[in-house]
């Protein structure tokens, strides 16, 4: 989603998107690099680890919010 809106001019534009509503847990890089580090350095550690913020998101609202972020306008288009 990112490369689709850096790709954007300065007016903003349309970012096709498949599946819109899908909500999934996403984190940033920095903090996926922070629990990876802690995980690295713990004395012991489950045998399975999610690592995620606990708060679902739209993958469209991702998109607007990636516009937002940028100064752009994004007009989300549904592939479905």
């Amino acid at each position: 989603f990112a490369k689709d809106v850096a790709a954007l001019g300065p007016l903003g534009g349309a970012v096709e998107v498949r599946w819109p509503d899908t909500v999934r847990d996403v984190i940033s890089v920095d903090q996926l690099a922070r629990s990876l580090i802690g995980l690295s350095t713990a004395r012991q550690r489950p045998p399975v680890v999610n690592v995620c913020s606990g708060a679902g998101v739209r993958f469209g609202s991702l998109v607007e919010a990636l516009g937002r972020r940028r100064g752009v306008e994004v007009q989300v288009v549904s592939l479905d």
